[in-house]
């Protein structure tokens, strides 16, 4: 990862190891009365507000942020006085009680510098002492046997919560759970998946990434037990094998299959003959799901999907408003949340939230259904989903630039297969390209296959071998990453 001094995929003659992204009790918010300039402590004493300043850019005035024990006072940080006396919230983050850098990287740091005679159980000991949340998995080559093993500083389940008029100590709040109760599995396959839930003793676990886990058992199944290094190129790359594949989306299979296909089908849609029903149906039968760059369904679910979404939880949860930015500008947040919205959209079969389910479906999917494009040659006149979900690859100094290239630093766009559910992900993040915010996205842009029968590992990325924007190998290896052509190391 660029900025980060640690290797989070690695392999040597003996281990191999790599990391995803967990979800983990790692954030607690707080009530804290102020007066005067101060807080109150734990002991019911009035202590003073911490104040830091900082300045984002030289352009820009400073800013001025307030600690608490517990963290940081949300308050407006743009305004010129002190916090009115009054009741805030503070946000306390495991990192600011505990060495969390130091922790990580030192973990990390262990495990390479201890190879090549490290073994399996060892290496899972030292990696779970990594204060981040994050899944290990672990290859032996002399003991012929592989490893998960879950880390990060969470906080224990039995943790005392502040009520108003009262508070505790952040030293007491932040007790850890035990290192020992961090799941790890040994001599059974590992499956795990970006966002995953870190799950400790009496904790509930908070699942992401369910719908790719499961995508992801489903085309090794399909494999067959001997596995090689070309499965799991195919894996990654879509190469999908009947079913299963990198771009096949369990969730679209699921939630189109139970849920909206009924509805399509039936006598509400059924007698007009939609044509857009009818390329779903297709995509549904006969291209399993797949989010394939020149696919036209895909985009047309997703936005079916969101509107589904807005009428039933921005009516009944968010607010319509709200959860309109939250699908338009922040896909990570509803990366997080719609394995549970998807959940409750299945299960509950008469209502939503008190509204009439076959009502608020058929509003939802009216607003995609017709419209434009309803004609014999539909197919054609809908975006693909490559025009859909594309990105530019921004420099870090240079992505609001508006400069062409080579000035402006920024490379683009590319078309990213994959969605938000696929074992693939490609799911752009801000969809406002013009917008003054860095653009984000999710994407595999490190690819790593290796085989402890061998000394070799199969990568590519989505870069090059410089970090010089104007060297010619600052891209070089950005059209092997989208053919996902690999390179031996």
């Amino acid at each position: 990862i660029p900025g980060w001094p640690a290797l989070l995929t690695a392999r040597n003659s003996n281990l191999a190891f790599g990391a995803a992204p967990a979800m983990a009790d790692q954030v607690e918010w707080f009530m804290e009365e102020v007066q005067d300039g101060k807080f109150r402590d734990h002991r019911g004493g009035w202590t003073p507000l911490r104040v830091r300043s900082e300045r984002i850019a030289e352009s820009l005035p400073a800013v001025l942020y307030y600690h608490t024990a517990h963290g940081v006072l949300e308050w407006d940080s743009g305004q010129a006085t002190a916090p009115h006396d009054g009741w805030y919230l503070s946000r306390s983050w495991i990192g600011d009680h505990t060495d969390f850098a130091a922790l990580t990287i030192g973990a990390l740091h262990s495990v390479v510098s201890h190879v090549p005679s490290l073994k399996l159980e060892p290496a899972m000991a030292l990696v779970r002492q990594s204060a981040m949340a994050l899944n290990f998995v672990l290859a032996d080559r002399v003991s012929r046997r592989v490893g998960m093993q879950q880390a990060g500083a969470v906080a224990a389940a039995a943790r005392p919560w502040p009520t108003v008029g009262a508070s505790v100590s952040s030293s007491e709040h932040w007790r850890l759970q035990s290192q020992s109760s961090l799941k790890q599995v040994t001599n059974q396959q590992v499956v795990i998946a970006t966002n995953d839930a870190v799950q400790v003793d009496q904790v509930g676990g908070f699942h992401g990434g369910l719908w790719r886990q499961a995508e992801i058992r489903g085309a090794i199944t399909e494999f067959g037990k001997q596995l090689t290094v070309a499965h799991m190129q195919d894996l990654q790359c879509g190469h999908a094998h009947s079913k299963y594949g990198s771009h096949t989306s369990g969730q679209a299979r699921g939630v189109y299959e139970q849920l909206l296909r009924p509805m399509l089908n039936g006598p509400e849609f059924r007698p007009y003959q939609y044509p857009k029903v009818r390329v779903l149906d297709h995509w549904h039968d006969h291209y399993h799901n797949k989010y394939q760059l020149k696919d036209h369904s895909a985009p047309l679910y997703d936005n079916l999907l969101d509107k589904l979404y807005t009428e039933v939880f921005g009516m009944g949860v968010f607010g319509r408003t709200e959860m309109e930015e939250l699908i338009e500008d922040s896909h990570s947040l509803l990366h997080t949340y719609s394995w549970y919205m998807d959940e409750y959209l299945l299960s509950h079969n008469r209502s939503w939230f008190g509204m009439d389910k076959n009502q608020i479906l058929k509003k939802a999917l009216m607003a995609s259904i017709q419209g434009p494009a309803n004609c014999a040659n539909a197919r054609h006149k809908l975006p693909t989903w490559g025009a859909h979900n594309k990105i530019k690859m921004r420099h870090i100094f240079g992505h609001n630039c508006r400069l062409p290239w080579p000035l402006s630093l920024n490379s683009g766009f590319i078309e990213l297969p994959g969605g938000r559910h696929t074992i693939s992900r490609g799911d752009v993040f801000k969809k406002h390209h013009h917008s003054h915010v860095r653009v984000a996205s999710a994407a595999p842009f490190y690819r790593f296959v290796t085989d402890m029968a061998t000394n070799e590992s199969h990568t590519n990325i989505a870069g090059g071998a410089s970090g010089h924007p104007w060297s010619r190998f600052y891209t070089n290896e950005v059209n092997d990453w989208l053919k996902c052509h690999y390179k031996a190391l």
